[in-house]
């Protein structure tokens, strides 16, 4: 377990939406994507932990979401951990410490609650 609000906050998103979510960010080419955490929570509901950087947690509101900052938190995986069964990467921190950007994010939540 990991304390979240010191060298970042995480957005959970659970399930399709947030499936749908990541395949929004791969899309936008112009913002690189940070870390990506799933759960499989023992379920056929992943839920993704999206890294953003602090404080995001303390304004953040898009539909079907949940801002997690310092008050929180959360099992990070092993860097080399790609692959189920447990929590693992979907996309593996890298070595320059980037973070998803919360505007690119909230627009890819948008984008994948648009979808058919």
């Amino acid at each position: 377990m990991t304390k979240v609000g010191v060298w970042w906050d995480v957005v959970r998103i659970s399930g399709e939406l947030g499936l749908a979510t990541l395949q929004a960010l791969r899309q936008r080419l112009e913002c690189p994507i940070g870390p990506v955490a799933v759960d499989p929570g023992g379920s056929d509901v992943p839920r993704l932990y999206f890294f953003v950087p602090p404080g995001t947690a303390d304004h953040w509101d898009a539909f079907g979401t949940t801002a997690l900052g310092p008050d929180f938190y959360v099992v990070v995986p092993d860097a080399a951990c790609v692959q189920p069964p447990g929590p693992h990467w979907a996309v593996p921190p890298d070595a320059g410490r980037i973070l998803t950007c919360p505007r690119a994010l909230r627009e890819a939540v948008k984008a994948a609650t648009q979808l058919p």
